[in-house]
């Protein structure tokens, strides 16, 4: 925790050390803490928490309590009174939303003192990782198309990789051909989703090989999504034609698609 004071000698404030990183949604507590002063009544005492968010020169006034009454102008804001009995001017904010993100200042009065401190807070939302088809028919030596979606992230800086596994090369390896990745889309949460195309034929010589999406997020978040070509090699016939099965795995999940050459 970082200590403030004014320039009054009594009244101090602790504040967070750090910026606060919190996700989308999530119920989040910005902390005010007054320190060395030995008795609050809270009839005398006033509490106000500003915002500034980015790119703004001006800081918005979120949460004011005055004489037992308060005021707000975000919506479920509160600083809960019984804690502020104990010292607590810490601010509570229901439901995180991407514009709560921004510099708060947390401002304490007792008159005649005074006391404020700074912390910032962060909203990032994790990306969800898929990967398509779910089900596709294809012939031998037909294109097959994998289809890996980021949706949901914020902010929008992402990087989306694909690498292969083989037999004769038992580890990844990044591909670079016949990738193509799609703009960001904005989502009306204010979110964002992309989506990365992979290009492969179908042949005997890739059964076994494992395709890996990798989701690389700015919020540290790194996903990992992999395709395994399998083939089955029974005698093909007109009865009996050469199946490639693409299992999924993303995460703890696993889909299987059956792709037929009949």
């Amino acid at each position: 925790m970082v200590e403030f004071e004014d320039v009054f000698r009594f009244l101090k404030v602790k504040m967070a050390e750090r910026t606060q990183i919190e996700s989308l949604d999530s119920n989040v507590t910005l902390f005010c803490h007054i320190t060395d002063y030995a008795k609050l009544d809270v009839s005398i005492m006033g509490i106000t928490w500003f915002l500034k968010r980015p790119g703004s020169p001006e800081e918005v006034k979120l949460f004011e309590y005055f004489g037992n009454n308060n005021k707000t102008t975000r919506p479920g804001a509160v600083v809960p009174l019984k804690r502020l009995k104990e010292g607590d001017a810490s601010l509570q904010l229901p439901g995180l939303r991407l514009e709560d993100a921004g510099e708060y200042r947390c401002e304490v009065v007792v008159t005649p003192e005074r006391a404020q401190g700074h912390v910032c807070l962060e909203v990032v939302a994790y990306p969800a990782c898929s990967l398509l088809p779910e089900t596709a028919k294809v012939g031998m030596n037909e294109e097959i198309t994998l289809e890996c979606k980021a949706s949901g992230f914020y902010p929008e800086f992402i990087a989306i990789t694909w690498s292969k596994w083989t037999k004769e090369v038992p580890w990844f390896v990044e591909i670079s051909e016949h990738i193509s990745t799609a703009p960001l889309s904005k989502n009306k949460d204010g979110t964002f989703s992309t989506t990365s195309l992979l290009k492969l034929k179908s042949s005997l010589a890739d059964r076994g090989n494992v395709y890996q999406c990798v989701v690389h997020h700015s919020s540290s978040t790194l996903l990992r999504c992999n395709s395994t070509l399998i083939v089955n090699t029974a005698v093909l016939t007109d009865k009996h034609p050469e199946t490639i099965i693409l299992r999924h795995e993303c995460e703890d999940d696993s889909h299987v698609a059956a792709y037929s050459g009949a």
